[in-house]
């Protein structure tokens, strides 16, 4: 259920919030139009994402929280640009997302971070994705295998960690997870330092070195790629050039009020 606070009223041009006109493609795009609630919520999601500069760095933005499953595979940055793809077996929840069978299912971003010319570069890159559901150690986001690549993983079964890569072959390790669920980002920021927050909050830094592109396209419940299938539900995801520590804050607390707009958070 839509939970939307009075006053404000969906406009084009003059009266209350207005339409961005980003806000207005992301409509367009949708199947069945969003009801006036939700235009709302998807617009102060753009809205607050352009005042923090965070919009102009992006290259792909889900939101899986959609009200069905084509509206949640859209990209919000370039609709009909990088739109996800499902594959294999997902379950797709209303205002929640898409959860994962843990052996098939995986979305295809279709964005190649070495062939698709985009923000993340080898030395500029983030990567966020909001998790509902707590299990004790799966990777949701992956990209590449062995070598250099993306990935994010949940580990709750041993040490408690937030883990994953940005274009490099030594994984973070960052500690101190309580939960499996919220929203997670990996920053890398130049070729010798990384950033990890968790709820908009820094929980740790590093200096590994970046090593290269992998040459693949980012999967979304699935890594590595084909091997490491998720059986988790996620409500969101990002990636784009380098957030501030501002801007990675910016971004989650623009998730978080619209997951709570749906009810999923």
């Amino acid at each position: 259920m839509l939970r939307i606070g009075i006053g404000l009223r969906i406009v084009d041009g003059g009266g209350g919030l207005g339409i961005d006109p980003a806000a207005s493609a992301i409509f367009a795009a949708f199947t069945t139009p969003p009801v006036a609630a939700r235009q709302e919520l998807i617009n102060r999601f753009v809205v607050s994402l352009k005042a923090a500069g965070v919009w102009s760095l992006l290259d792909v933005l889900y939101v899986f929280a959609a009200h069905d499953s084509q509206a949640a595979l859209i990209n919000w940055k370039n609709p009909g640009t990088f739109n996800g793809t499902a594959n294999g077996t997902l379950t797709f929840t209303t205002d929640r997302g898409f959860t994962g069978d843990g052996s098939t299912g995986f979305i295809d971003t279709g964005f190649n971070p070495t062939t698709s010319g985009g923000n993340l570069t080898l030395n500029s890159a983030h990567i966020a994705v909001r998790v509902l559901t707590d299990f004790p150690n799966k990777n949701v986001i992956g990209q590449g295998g062995s070598a250099s690549r993306i990935s994010v993983e949940t580990r709750r079964s041993t040490d408690n960690a937030f883990r994953g890569n940005l274009d490099d072959t030594t994984g973070w390790t960052f500690a101190g997870l309580a939960s499996g669920i919220g929203h997670y980002i990996g920053n890398r920021s130049s070729s010798a330092a990384r950033q990890g927050y968790i709820n908009g909050i820094s929980v740790g830094t590093d200096t590994v070195v970046s090593s290269a592109l992998d040459n693949s396209d980012i999967f979304i419940l699935d890594d590595p790629v084909g091997t490491g299938f998720s059986s988790q539900q996620v409500a969101s995801c990002s990636f784009g050039a380098s957030l501030s520590a501002a801007q990675a804050n910016a971004i989650s607390s623009a998730d978080l009020a619209y997951m709570h707009g749906v009810g999923a958070a």
